[in-house]
């Protein structure tokens, strides 16, 4: 009997095993796609925009923030229509501010 609960428990801990490699592995037509680093955050013109902002801003009254997502800062007016939302949504999502500043006291 003993013999019979240590089978179905390694019966259950293969099943969990291959189920963890198989969702790790590309699905058929998906190329596995890798990531480098990037040599830097912001462009040459950025930077130099930056260092404009941080000598005219008093840092204890504001903060500068670079690359804010702009679904960060704003969103979509609740909507029955999940469909409408998500669509309004995906419109400023993938969208960038490359400056935001902000209060210090509030953010």
């Amino acid at each position: 009997m003993e013999w019979i609960i240590l089978l179905v428990v390694a019966f259950f801990v293969f099943v969990l095993v291959v189920q963890k490699l198989y969702a790790n592995t590309p699905k058929h037509g998906e190329a596995e796609h890798r990531y480098r680093q990037r040599k830097t955050l912001f462009t040459a013109a950025e930077r130099s925009f930056l260092g404009v902002l941080d000598s005219i801003i008093d840092p204890q009254q504001h903060r500068v923030f670079g690359k804010v997502r702009v679904a960060d800062l704003i969103e979509p007016e609740p909507n029955r229509n999940r469909s409408q939302w998500q669509k309004a949504f995906n419109r400023i999502s993938a969208k960038h501010f490359d400056f935001v500043i902000c209060k210090a006291d509030d953010l």
